[in-house]
């Protein structure tokens, strides 16, 4: 069976979330003031993975490769890019 789940996120550039294995990340949206990242999953995998996460703020230097696009959220003044670093560092 499958299922949509969501994670909160810090506002600190890099950082790990723990999913069951095959997780698909989907979309980064602000909810309630907070940063968070949804994604599908396989809710039958006992498996966990690591997912690390890198966020950058409009401006901020950014690596040649920073992983795979997961989207851009605004919270006030502030705009953040969420990137899928995994596999990368």
């Amino acid at each position: 069976m499958k299922q949509i789940w969501k994670w909160p996120l810090e506002l600190t550039r890099d950082q790990t979330i723990a999913a069951p294995a095959g997780t698909r990340l989907l979309a980064v949206g602000d909810q309630g003031g907070r940063l968070m990242v949804w994604g599908e999953v396989v809710v039958d995998h006992a498996d966990r993975v690591r997912i690390d996460l890198a966020i950058y703020g409009t401006g901020h230097a950014l690596p040649d490769n920073p992983g795979r696009y997961l989207g851009t959220v605004l919270q006030g003044a502030f705009v953040w890019h969420v990137y899928d670093a995994s596999g990368l560092r």
